[in-house]
């Protein structure tokens, strides 16, 4: 699993990420939270994945409109292309 993901540069935990906001639909749109609440981590963690995601132009993230205190993690373009090719590559 490893060697698939490390084609498309992405850690086993990065791809997790990435698959649990893909599944939420085209942009994703979850709070770190509800990654939370979807993958086993510490909020530490999830800073940590979510800031190299970010760095990597995979995801985004942006104000919550329902409390602007809160921020919404979106997929970028790149992010969804890198996705669905990881997810290709790994369940082949």
């Amino acid at each position: 699993v490893e060697a698939a993901l490390d084609k498309h540069n992405l850690t086993l935990g990065q791809f997790d990420i990435l698959a649990t906001l893909r599944r939420h639909g085209k942009k994703g749109g979850l709070t770190p939270t509800q990654l939370l609440e979807s993958v086993v981590l510490s909020s530490g963690g999830m800073t940590a994945r979510l800031d190299a995601l970010s760095h990597a132009g995979y995801i985004y993230r942006k104000p919550n409109p329902a409390d602007r205190r809160m921020v919404v993690i979106e997929l970028t373009a790149k992010g969804r292309r890198a996705i669905d090719s990881a997810t290709k590559t790994r369940f082949k």
